[in-house]
């Protein structure tokens, strides 16, 4: 079976149980173009995974794409239509969260500023202030 008509079963298939499958459905059919007219045999990891990582590093994008191949090929060969899956068997994780340096900043000036507040005064000393 062609990896295109593949592809259109599954999203057929997605579809008629009620789902949108608008944004998967555009990732596969990405997919599809970047593999080219072959059967499901025919695709290799090393295609696959050219196509996963893009142009960059890492990102929620790579893992998002790598999620919905995944459950595609799942698909493909409970059906019968593919025997193995090419998707690289982990999705590495993506590079950490960039902090700003605007926070470090707003931590060091809110410490200083509990730091000048005494640390405990009497009741009394509140009431006639």
């Amino acid at each position: 079976m062609k990896l295109s008509a593949a592809t259109v079963r599954y999203v057929t298939h997605k579809q008629s149980i009620g789902m949108r499958f608008n944004t998967e459905a555009r990732t596969l059919k990405s997919f599809c173009r970047a593999m080219g007219p072959v059967a499901m045999h025919e695709v290799e990891p090393d295609r696959v995974l050219a196509f996963l990582a893009g142009s960059g590093p890492v990102t929620q994008f790579w893992q998002r794409k790598h999620e919905i191949l995944s459950r595609f090929y799942r698909f493909a060969i409970g059906r019968g239509y593919a025997s193995f899956s090419p998707l690289p068997p982990r999705a590495p994780k993506p590079l950490g969260v960039f902090v700003p340096y605007i926070r470090i900043y707003v931590v060091y000036l809110t410490a200083s500023l509990l730091s000048i507040i005494p640390t405990r005064r009497s009741t009394q000393e509140l009431i006639v202030h």
